[in-house]
């Protein structure tokens, strides 16, 4: 395993424990709701994790049918991860359907976890790799979670995570047209995955507020 690879490790398990730290530092203090947020994120995490792993065996069958090693053991690409997200979605669907996870509860761990996983992530990536392109993602995340503190006690955490999703989206949008490149974990993102979360975000905060008035 080269040091780049080593590297990458490193920084997604780094940036993992910065969701978590951050998730810890401004989520609920009571110990039964950080019972239920912490079997949510190792839920949502391994679930995750497996289905990256299924994203690279679909765009890599036939060489996986002659050297499955070969294939997991390689770094994952970008349509691995976009697979990933659309499982893990669906499988989110599925449960708050079946209601097996409840909307508030995954909402108030995912969106802090996910603010503070990928700030670190980009802090990281410019220190230890001095990526500039990550300062203006960086900046963008830093927003994000001001306006996750100050506001989070007064909007309920779905309407909350509609809304900062819908900014950070918007705000990736932007920036793909005045960067070289936008990135999430490492992972090449492309203009309509922005759109496509913009489009949901809004979609969810619409149908959310008719079903409460």
């Amino acid at each position: 395993m080269n040091a780049w690879v080593l590297g990458n490790i490193f920084l997604i398990v780094a940036s993992i424990a910065g969701g978590l730290l951050f998730n810890h530092l401004t989520g609920p203090t009571q110990k039964e709701d950080k019972k239920a947020e912490w079997e949510v994120i190792t839920s949502l995490l391994i679930n995750f994790i497996l289905f990256v792993w299924v994203g690279k065996v679909i765009m890599n069958l036939p060489l996986f049918i002659t050297d499955p090693l070969a294939v997991l053991a390689y770094p994952s690409a970008s349509p691995a991860f976009f697979t990933a997200v659309c499982l893990t979605a669906a499988n989110i669907a599925y449960r708050v359907k079946r209601n097996t996870l409840k909307t508030e509860t995954f909402t108030a761990v995912f969106l802090p976890v996910f603010l503070g996983t990928a700030f670190t992530y980009e802090f990281l990536d410019f220190v230890l790799r001095n990526n500039l392109i990550a300062l203006g993602q960086e900046g963008l995340l830093l927003l994000l979670m001001v306006v996750f503190i100050l506001f989070q006690e007064k909007l309920p955490p779905v309407k909350m995570t509609c809304i900062l999703f819908a900014g950070w989206s918007l705000g990736q949008l932007i920036l793909s047209f005045t960067l070289p490149y936008t990135s999430l974990f490492g992972y090449m993102m492309s203009e309509w995955f922005f759109v496509l979360v913009f489009v949901t975000s809004i979609i969810v905060l619409f149908y959310n507020r008719k079903k409460v008035t």
